[in-house]
């Protein structure tokens, strides 16, 4: 296993939770982090549950207990005063979503060293490593 600390970006949870074709490589490349080594922002389980009550309420439970199978409690980082005013910021360099943008700022506000993502938005961000899927 990889020892370094990674934020997890929601899609690559949404993929495994809904088997989409690449789910199998989302779980691999996770696998691949220690298990107190992934981090994910407030913000990825609030995109989790929405998209959850948008497509099937019935994969409630099933996505919470991903989420907990794959990052440990102290690992879901809230939103701080210094997270939302940089991530304010990134929004305006890169465009991003509001939500993408907090991502970011959580993986590097914790010096994170990558992000595994499957959005190509990212690519363009120069602060931080990209592991996309």
């Amino acid at each position: 296993m990889i020892d370094m600390p990674v934020a997890i970006d929601t899609n690559v949870f949404l993929s495994i939770l809904y088997k989409e074709m690449d789910y199998q490589k989302c779980v691999d490349v996770i696998k691949k982090f220690e298990v107190n080594d992934r981090i994910i922002s407030v913000i990825t389980l609030t995109e989790m549950v929405s998209s959850i009550y948008t497509r099937s309420e019935e994969k409630y439970t099933e996505g919470i207990a991903l989420l907990e199978r794959v990052v440990v409690e102290n690992n879901i980082i809230n939103v701080t005063k210094e997270i939302a005013n940089l991530a304010g910021k990134l929004k305006s360099k890169y465009n991003f979503s509001l939500a993408d943008s907090v991502i970011l700022t959580t993986a590097l506000i914790l010096n994170c060293d990558a992000i595994i993502t499957k959005d190509p938005e990212f690519e363009k961000v120069e602060e931080i490593k990209i592991i996309k899927i």
